[in-house]
């Protein structure tokens, strides 16, 4: 947990995260690490990471492999910039892959091109979230 504080998260945060998200308590650093480390991979800076691990502490505890498989199933689609997508969103890293695939079909099914739907996603991630 002192990994969150490493990253410039303040105690008051970090009470509310835990507050929020109880198993943070029983992570390892190496948990923790290997989220923020993530984060890192898709061009979020310590700013935004804090800001998205504020805005989701749940996030810390999702299996890696789903959110792996999220984020690229969104760079399949053609999005890349999918770090400030999730700071504008931190909720974006609780939607697992089939869901973005479930938001796809539907908008395929109301007659929207798949240009439409990635435009759509880009401007307002929070229409896979909702």
């Amino acid at each position: 947990m002192f990994e969150l504080f490493n990253i410039g998260i303040d105690e008051e945060n970090v009470g509310f995260m835990i507050e929020s998200n109880p198993n943070i308590r029983d992570m390892s650093s190496e948990e923790i690490l290997d989220r923020v480390e993530l984060l890192n991979q898709i061009g979020c800076d310590e700013r935004k990471i804090r800001n998205i691990l504020i805005g989701n502490p749940w996030y810390l505890d999702r299996c890696i492999s789903d959110v792996v498989a999220s984020i690229n199933k969104l760079n399949e689609l053609g999005l890349t910039r999918i770090d400030l997508m999730i700071d504008d969103n931190p909720m974006l890293l609780n939607v697992d892959e089939f869901e973005i695939n479930d938001f796809v079909n539907s908008k395929l099914e109301e007659g929207y091109d798949m240009d439409e739907i990635i435009d759509m996603i880009d401007e307002n991630s929070n229409v896979i979230v909702e």
